[in-house]
């Protein structure tokens, strides 16, 4: 009997086609265009310059006198604008993208346009407090070929952060859309977002503009454990994402229910297995079984070279819970989606695995409240930033203290710090440090209950660029229980200050090192967001 089909849905491209006609299929990136085309994957003329200059401070938009104080107080007010315009302009974003990236529809409204909204509306003035407020003329945000339209939204961490003018350098396949968004930028008021055109990343590798942000690669490790529906994980599993950072790339099953996972997700598997069989003979021999399903490649008992096929998702058994956390620490994943039907279980893994984003019995839900979205952006870091402890000698021994430091109770840590902080000079700094909590939060509502916390980052390099106004961040992260790398002489009284942290401390993660290093700009956050969504919207099946 001929396999069942469904007709395949046409999508309804009309307002991004209007969008093109409008626009007479061209997108000019500065004002100095027409020097040279390309176009896009949907056919549309792109006039750039190849002559421009990538060059800090030379933006079309730098040379402006901005106070530091009235440019923070303009952003909540214009940012909830933004997410407005971006929310009206949703669909002809998704049929864009549709039309130039072949992404689907669906996962760029779920995904891209739910996040970049969730974090325009989150309250923006409170989230400058979580960066340093030292104020920088002009910043990139790169859009490679395969950069998630997510990553728009990060302009809102940029200017959080001081950020005067940004800069979004585009390619040709992201030009469509990154012109749309400086249109509507400009729209609110933020007059100081600019678009420039390269033909390829290779170009922005060439120029040494950074590809920081959303660039983490880990993806998202799936969890199966013993007791929870194993149905529906594997469902799950097999129509995840392959483009965003948290795609699936692993799949850890708890060795007590694997046999009974594997039979059912070879059987569901299966269903998609059209020319399979063939594509993946030279891989075969060097693992117990594998599939191809839309996209991905699954592969049991894989023991062969992670890199010689595509996206593949490895699936592998554990044994005890301690094991598993082991293994995501092992990985450093910034995504988790765990299945489980003890909550005891999926406390103790959810709250102690490193990542930053935990979905309990879900996977890539966005849908929770809006501070949520700063476990996205907020901890948009390249991995990268930990190789500079590499050029650094000697930090072995602050790195064990922020261990222990990190696990000390706030009140002790609060305690310990205040008790180095004496003399007039340092009453404003002695308020900060009192005053801080956090910014935890939960929200609860039939389906899900989402837990957000504030975590250390693990260590944070300052240096005399950090002016006087953005100490008291500094302490204070070092209240939350990061560590502290020295690398130049801060302003007096705060260089005063933190070398008698270092000096007295026993116990305070703070070091120096006459070793400069060129840190990447935008780790100036001062504290990570782990959030933990859980879904019990549903009673498992078995």
């Amino acid at each position: 009997m001929d396999e069942f089909q469904f007709d395949e849905m046409e999508v309804d491209t009309k307002l991004a086609e209007s969008y093109f006609e409008k626009n007479n299929y061209q997108f000019p990136m500065n004002q100095e265009s027409g020097k040279k085309s390309n176009k896009d994957g949907y056919g549309n003329t792109i006039f750039y310059d190849v002559n421009c200059c990538f060059e800090l401070g030379e933006s079309p938009l730098s040379g402006r006198e901005t106070n530091l104080y009235e440019y923070l107080d303009q952003l909540n007010e214009k940012f909830k604008r933004l997410a407005t315009e971006v929310t009206k302009h949703a669909e002809t974003f998704c049929q864009m993208e549709y039309l130039i990236r072949k992404i689907p529809v669906n996962e760029v409204r779920d995904y891209d346009i739910r996040l970049i909204v969730q974090n325009f509306t989150c309250d923006s003035s409170k989230q400058t407090n979580q960066f340093s407020d030292f104020f920088l003329n002009y910043d990139y945000l790169t859009m490679g070929e395969n950069t998630p339209l997510a990553k728009l939204g990060s302009i809102m961490q940029l200017m959080g952060r001081g950020v005067r003018d940004i800069e979004i350098v585009c390619t040709k396949n992201t030009a469509a859309v990154c012109n749309l968004f400086k249109e509507l930028c400009h729209s609110v008021g933020f007059d100081n977002i600019s678009t420039v055109f390269v033909e390829s990343v290779d170009e922005l590798e060439t120029k040494k503009i950074p590809m920081n942000i959303l660039s983490v690669t880990t993806g998202c490790i799936g969890v199966v454990t013993e007791g929870c529906d194993i149905d529906s994980a594997i469902d799950t599993f097999l129509k995840t994402t392959t483009r965003y950072p948290w795609k699936l790339s692993r799949v850890l099953v708890q060795e007590s229910v694997y046999e009974g996972f594997k039979k059912a997700f070879s059987w569901k598997a299966s269903l998609k297995a059209d020319g399979a069989d063939q594509s993946l003979a030279s891989i075969k021999h060097l693992c117990a079984n594998a599939f191809q399903y839309d996209d991905k490649t699954f592969l049991v008992d894989y023991a062969g070279n992670p890199e010689a096929v595509g996206p593949m998702v490895k699936i592998e058994a554990y044994r005890t819970t301690k094991e598993l956390i082991s293994l995501v620490k092992k990985h450093r994943v910034k995504y988790l989606s765990l299945w489980a039907s003890d909550i005891a279980q999926a406390n103790e893994i959810a709250y102690n695995a490193p990542s930053s984003v935990v979905w309990i019995n879900s996977y890539g839900t966005f849908d929770g409240p809006v501070q949520a979205s700063q476990a996205i952006y907020a901890n948009m870091i390249d991995d990268d930033y930990l190789d500079v402890l590499d050029d650094i000698p000697n930090c072995d021994e602050v790195m064990d203290r922020q261990e222990v430091w990190a696990k000390t109770p706030l009140e002790d840590r609060r305690r310990i710090v205040l008790d180095l902080t004496t003399g007039s000079e340092f009453q404003m700094l002695r308020d900060a440090l009192q005053s801080y909590e956090g910014d935890n939060f939960v929200h609860v509502d039939k389906e899900r209950m989402c837990v957000g916390l504030t975590e250390p980052l693990e260590f944070i390099l300052v240096d005399a660029t950090f002016k006087s106004v953005g100490v008291w961040n500094f302490a204070r992260m070092l209240l939350c229980g990061s560590a502290l790398i020295l690398t130049r002489r801060l302003e007096v009284p705060f260089h005063d200050y933190f070398e008698r942290l270092a000096r007295d401390s026993q116990n305070i993660p703070v070091m120096y090192s006459e070793c400069y290093v060129s840190t990447p700009e935008v780790r100036a956050i001062l504290y990570n967001t782990k959030v933990i969504s859980t879904n019990f919207g549903t009673i498992f099946a078995n």
